[in-house]
């Protein structure tokens, strides 16, 4: 992600996923700032969010197949801390379709310092859980998650 984000209103246009939280108290780690970990947490819900809008949670419900998380990471920006309002973007890297996997980019908005806090990455792999092993995206959810990227 190498675009500098400076408002919301930027980030939406590059985004489809969307999701406001706020921090609370219990998210905070001894040195009074939001710990590591639950930025992972926020990954994971915007990126639940895409598979429930896109219907792809769905597919697995159908054929046993669906997504599994290969990897993610997070560059940390700034520092969080209570209170504060934020909002997790998630979108599908264009470039990153394959037949059978894509990156997600995430993007953490805190909103009392009015720019990015965090970014991450999620690989994704679509997985056949029947039969344990890797499956092609199918064919008639491709434009579907064509329609998820930025």
């Amino acid at each position: 992600m190498n675009k500098r984000y400076t408002s919301l209103k930027e980030i939406e246009n590059d985004f489809p996923i969307r999701l406001d939280h706020q921090v609370v108290w219990g998210d905070m780690d001894a040195y009074q700032h939001v710990n590591n970990v639950v930025y992972f947490r926020y990954f994971e819900s915007s990126r639940s969010k895409l598979f429930l809008d896109s219907g792809i949670d769905g597919l697995y419900k159908e054929s046993g197949i669906g997504p599994i998380l290969a990897k993610t990471d997070c560059k940390y920006i700034r520092p969080v801390m209570f209170p504060d309002q934020l909002t997790t973007f998630a979108r599908i890297q264009k470039d990153s379709i394959t037949k059978d996997s894509f990156v997600l980019d995430h993007l953490v908005w805190s909103e009392a310092s009015g720019a990015p806090a965090a970014l991450g990455t999620s690989s994704v792999v679509f997985f056949d859980y029947r039969a344990q092993a890797r499956a092609d995206i199918p064919i008639s959810m491709l434009d579907t998650v064509k329609s998820y990227s930025g």
